[in-house]
């Protein structure tokens, strides 16, 4: 299971991986976040200030999360082609193009197109699974001519369910390559990619 922001997902490399991602979205500013996949919503605390999108297919999901964060703007639609109401300043993507359910020949158009939603000087967050990786020489070069910082972070060791998932995790989060399959295959991948250039344009 997975549980609020801040609180212990069930894998240690998932948890480690949103332990980095919560310290991002400590340093993004800005008026608006698009949480892509967001689910129950349970990225909405670390931009407390901001104006949320929230975008996903599961519309269950959505409601609770809705029920909990009521100003949340919520939108039944698939992350592929969504097109918020106006540029935001961060983009968020997690556990998403890892999903069994996300086609992975679909992961690089779906980066570029998300990266055009974001306004210049805006932070795109995200991480891709296995399936995803034989994409990654593609998207760093995308993510390269679209940002002008850009931090990787290889994981995926331990990628199963123990018991205190939290402080295994809290170790992992700060062991760097140990924390790397062997296989690269078995790899995942952690983007943070910060101030979107203001010139170019996603290439094809």
């Amino acid at each position: 299971m997975t549980m609020r922001a801040g609180v212990a997902y069930d894998r240690p490399s998932n948890e480690a991986m949103h332990r980095w991602m919560r310290e991002d979205a400590k340093k993004c500013s800005g008026n608006a976040v698009l949480d892509l996949g967001a689910g129950k919503l349970k990225n909405r605390p670390l931009f407390p200030a901001m104006r949320y999108i929230a975008v996903d297919l599961n519309e269950r999901a959505l409601a609770i999360g809705k029920a909990e964060f009521p100003d949340a703007e919520i939108y039944i639609a698939s992350i592929s082609d969504f097109v918020p109401p106006v540029p935001v300043d961060i983009a968020v993507s997690t556990l998403v193009f890892e999903n069994k359910y996300f086609p992975a020949e679909m992961t690089r158009p779906t980066i570029r197109h998300i990266i055009r939603q974001i306004a210049p000087g805006g932070t795109f967050l995200f991480n891709l699974g296995p399936k995803n990786i034989v994409y990654e020489d593609e998207i760093d070069s995308l993510l390269a001519s679209e940002f002008a910082e850009i931090r990787k972070r290889h994981y995926g060791r331990f990628h199963v369910p123990v018991p205190f998932s939290g402080a295994v995790a809290a170790v992992m989060a700060r062991l760097g390559d140990v924390i790397v399959p062997k296989d690269v295959s078995k790899r995942r991948a952690y983007y943070s990619c910060w101030n979107r250039r203001a010139t170019t344009s996603p290439t094809p």
